[in-house]
């Protein structure tokens, strides 16, 4: 009975070492990630491409602090603070070189898809500028092209239309939009009913009409329904 009191006794001052020991490794970890974080922080400040450093002297590492013309706010380290490059804070006229344009202080390349309007609002063929962005015109909801056709048609026989309206390529004619300006001024299987185009012909969906010379034809557009009190239904 003695005995086993003493190997219990024994087997928990074990115990006890080994969760000391686990603490204080820890705690050591815990020091070398503080001392990391530390360097780390020294580093976002004073290196090539990063801001000035406010409370040391020099304020950068190498080089000099570039200092934005049009925001003193902004700086960076470089080894030349020549403005109107690439990449460069624009000068003080938000003026950049040839094929750039100055985008949120910087002279970035312009005039490509998704990236800032040149000069004049220009971008390359088949892109418009919209936004002060270079995107892809004739797109719904894109601006509308120069040329006709302004806006594209997509979708299963082009019953995706669009068309320009206050200079913005707007879906028209199905699927709750409004009616295109052009006839048919709501796609086949669709129904006109107060300024809006929707779906008919399916199934709990309203009955499609087609207006011909003896009247006005009813009809749905899936197979095995029939038109009952002005609805589709089985």
């Amino acid at each position: 009975m003695k005995s086993n009191k003493i190997v219990y006794i024994g087997f928990l001052l074990c115990f006890l070492l080994f969760l000391s020991a686990c603490a204080l490794g820890k705690k050591e970890k815990s020091t070398d990630n503080n001392w990391e974080n530390e360097i780390l922080l020294a580093q976002e400040c004073g290196e090539d491409g990063l801001a000035c450093c406010a409370d040391k002297d020099p304020a950068c590492k190498y080089g000099s602090c570039c200092v934005d013309p049009n925001n003193p706010k902004n700086n960076y380290c470089s080894e030349s603070c020549d403005f109107g490059k690439l990449d460069t804070f624009c000068d003080v006229a938000n003026t950049c070189a040839d094929g750039m344009a100055c985008e949120k202080g910087f002279c970035k390349t312009c005039g490509g898809p998704d990236q800032p309007c040149c000069s004049d609002k220009k971008c390359s063929d088949a892109l418009a500028c919209f936004r002060g962005t270079c995107v892809v015109c004739g797109l719904t909801d894109n601006p509308c092209c120069a040329q006709a056709p302004y806006c594209q048609t997509s979708g299963s026989e082009g019953l995706d239309r669009a068309e320009c309206k206050q200079e913005i390529c707007t879906a028209c004619g199905a699927n709750g939009n409004p009616p295109c300006d052009k006839e048919p001024i709501c796609n086949k299987n669709n129904l006109f009913n107060n300024n809006t185009c929707y779906r008919c012909g399916g199934f709990n969906q309203p009955c499609c009409q087609n207006i011909t010379a003896t009247g006005t034809e009813k009809y749905c557009s899936e197979k095995d329904l029939n038109c009952r009190l002005d609805f589709c239904s089985k």
